[in-house]
């Protein structure tokens, strides 16, 4: 009796444990992130130098924190209970970054090399978290066993799991209403009365009246003058017509009120000033980007529509870009430039 109410006790508990699994929500996967800024929704997150567990901790974020997020990335060949998806945001700014303290510059604090790794610890055995060019100012923190730790700059970049980032739906502002201005009332027009027609008849001239009398004849009556008739038309009375609102077909139409120009364009043409250099995503919409010439970060993405334009040739060079810029749905923080000129800047 006891073995059966054993086994009863113990088939009912795994009943409940079931119950609250399947009551318990899924993680949140982070498949809609996309660039831009992001919160952390969870306590001691870690932040590693690889999209996986076998990177390095770096640093931890807590909750609420909010993060930049540069890319996306899925494992498909993820390790059992690891994250497949997680998101390369930028470097917190309290996290440590260090460079071989022998490419530097002792003096002026910058780059010696064309290209210098940015590392998550100091040594060769830790993650490459970003890449620093020949005169780049760093910040200098501290220097031990050849190592120099800096302050993180805005090209250096870290993991985090996609399951502990969140973004906010994108609020669209409200379309103004745009009421069009009344339309004037035209001025009413004056009847239009035909002239008066011209007759042919002769004027009729009465002779002046004369009291002499001659001695020699009578004076025979005088006949009364003849005036002609008048002279009858064919043209109809003039009838005055009332005054209405409406326009006649002679009085031309006011011109209509331009539209509305204050929305705004979705494109615009500017100048901009930069470095050439290769994107570091293999999701960006170019293969080829504008940075600071100061910062290194960057401004635009370049897009080439002339095939005579290689833009291999201007690598790490300083260039003037004319052209359109656009703001694609999926980089929100950062516009594509269409250049329709380029050209080296001598510095």
């Amino acid at each position: 009796m006891k073995t059966s109410l054993c086994f009863l006790l113990a088939a009912f508990l795994a009943l409940a444990l079931r119950a609250q699994e399947a009551a318990t929500p899924p993680a949140r996967s982070g498949v809609n992130l996309v660039p831009g800024p992001a919160t952390v929704h969870a306590d001691n997150v870690n932040v590693r130098g690889q999209p996986s567990f076998s990177g390095e901790v770096i640093t931890k974020l807590s909750q609420g924190t909010v993060v930049t997020v540069l890319e996306v990335i899925v494992r498909e060949k993820a390790a059992p209970n690891e994250p497949a998806q997680w998101v390369r945001i930028q470097m917190p700014t309290n996290a440590p970054v260090f460079v071989f303290a022998q490419f530097l510059d002792a003096t002026n604090k910058t780059v010696k090399p064309a290209r210098l790794n940015l590392r998550a610890g100091p040594g060769e055995n830790f993650s490459v978290v970003g890449r620093l060019n020949r005169g780049d100012h760093v910040t200098e923190l501290l220097t031990k066993d050849g190592w120099t730790q800096i302050e993180a700059p805005t090209n250096a970049f870290a993991y985090v799991a996609a399951e502990f980032v969140v973004q906010a739906p994108p609020v669209m502002p409200p379309v103004p209403e745009v009421t069009p201005p009344p339309s004037p009332t035209a001025p009413e027009p004056s009847p239009v009365v035909p002239p008066a027609p011209e007759t042919n008849a002769p004027s009729v001239i009465t002779p002046p009246a004369t009291n002499t009398v001659s001695a020699e004849a009578p004076v025979p009556p005088q006949p009364s003058p003849v005036v002609p008739p008048t002279p009858e038309t064919n043209a109809p009375p003039v009838i005055a017509q009332p005054s209405t609102n409406t326009v006649p077909a002679e009085v031309p139409m006011p011109p209509t009120p331009a539209a509305d120009t204050n929305q705004p364009a979705l494109f615009r043409v500017v100048i901009r000033e930069g470095i050439v250099r290769a994107t570091i995503s293999i999701q960006a919409p170019s293969e080829w980007e504008l940075a600071d010439v100061r910062h290194r970060r960057t401004i635009a993405f370049l897009v080439n529509t002339n095939p005579a334009v290689k833009l291999v040739r201007l690598w790490e060079k300083r260039v003037r870009v004319t052209g359109i810029e656009s703001v694609e749905r999926r980089w929100p923080t950062t516009p594509l430039l269409t250049f329709q000129q380029i050209e080296p800047v001598t510095e």
